[in-house]
């Protein structure tokens, strides 16, 4: 008991009290608190048994510092990748209430299978001009996240595939990779838009997520000639380096941060990491995309201009004054349909 200090006891209340903080959005309180308050005293002990060789000197009194220290580090650079990574692979999945009322005489459901047995479900409007766009909502939504988009699709001959991402809405799934485990999904939708008469041409539309998982599989699929890629975030952490992004001051905490949260999903999920999106756009190249980003956004700017320069000439950026992310469709309707659809007009049907 020479080591179990008053230091460990108050350093085991207090990390009990702050896991549990993280517990209760998940519902799993005693979990928190078994996992806090045996994370302080295995900290808290071994800071006494390495200091114990210098009680009674001013570096013995200085433990609590090591002590604090250790522990922002772990949290920051273990902990929370750790905790982010876990439960950002398990999104809410949130009903699909019943189709829109504009839809019931146009849309038609579908349910496809992807290659490692997940039931994926959503719905198709059948294509006027030739060309039909996939659009993928982001994370913690469904299809009815993209329900602006694809009326403005619809509103202007394109073929709409509205689908649940796997782990959300109705389709099936547990565990969702952001992108890691997206080329199943988009290749059995890309194929069941190949099987459609009516389909000659096809391209991609991305929210946050979505546009992740566009970008993933694009660079493997060929067949997609179009991307809008609408909020598009992180997939590796070199996508923030070169230059370093966002800015130094705080980049020290976050490529780590990313680096080690990677790392996590790899080893929760037995996934290969995936590229980074700046690798992937080069291979998408020549085929054009289209990054939009939310001024008001943080980063979003600065990532998409680093992705269209990866790309090279066939991607453009437009940056959306005073918007959100993914809330350029409603700042800015009017400039948002003008522009998606003058891309999707010029890359889709200039030849047919």
């Amino acid at each position: 008991m020479r080591y179990f200090t008053r230091l460990v006891v108050i350093n085991a209340v207090i990390c009990a009290v702050f896991a549990a903080v993280f517990a209760i959005p998940i519902g799993r309180l005693e979990v928190g608190l078994v996992a806090g308050l045996s994370f302080g005293i295995l900290i808290g002990l071994l800071v006494e048994v390495v200091f114990q060789r210098w009680k009674g000197r001013w570096l013995y009194r200085r433990r609590l510092l090591f002590l604090v220290l250790l522990e922002v580090l772990l949290t920051l650079y273990v902990l929370m990748p750790a905790y982010l990574a876990y439960f950002g692979l398990r999104p809410a999945r949130i009903a699909v209430a019943a189709m829109p009322e504009e839809w019931l005489d146009s849309a038609e459901e579908v349910a496809l299978e992807t290659s490692d047995g997940i039931m994926l479900s959503g719905w198709y409007l059948r294509s006027q001009n030739g060309a039909a766009i996939i659009t993928l909502h982001g994370l913690g939504s469904n299809r009815l996240g993209v329900q602006p988009y694809a009326r403005m699709l619809a509103e202007h001959g394109y073929g709409v595939l509205m689908m649940d991402m796997r782990a959300h809405g109705a389709s099936g799934g547990e565990i969702f990779a952001d992108g890691w485990n997206s080329a199943a999904d988009f290749t059995v939708m890309a194929q069941y838009l190949h099987s459609r008469p009516e389909v000659e041409r096809i391209g991609a539309l991305g929210l946050s997520s979505g546009a992740v998982a566009i970008l993933h599989a694009g660079a493997d699929d060929s067949s997609i000639e179009a991307f809008v890629a609408d909020g598009t975030g992180v997939a590796a952490a070199a996508d923030l380096l070169e230059p370093l992004t966002p800015h130094p001051a705080i980049a020290w905490l976050l490529v780590p941060d990313y680096w080690m949260s990677y790392r996590f999903t790899a080893l929760f999920t037995g996934l290969t990491p995936a590229p980074s999106l700046r690798e992937q756009v080069r291979r998408i190249a020549p085929r054009p995309i289209l990054f939009i980003a939310g001024a008001a956004a943080m980063w979003e700017a600065e990532l998409a201009a680093k992705y269209a320069a990866s790309a090279g000439d066939s991607a453009e950026v437009w940056v959306i004054p005073n918007a959100g992310h993914i809330a350029g469709i409603v700042t800015a309707p009017d400039e948002y349909t003008a522009r998606v659809i003058a891309f999707l007009d010029g890359a889709l049907l200039a030849e047919t």
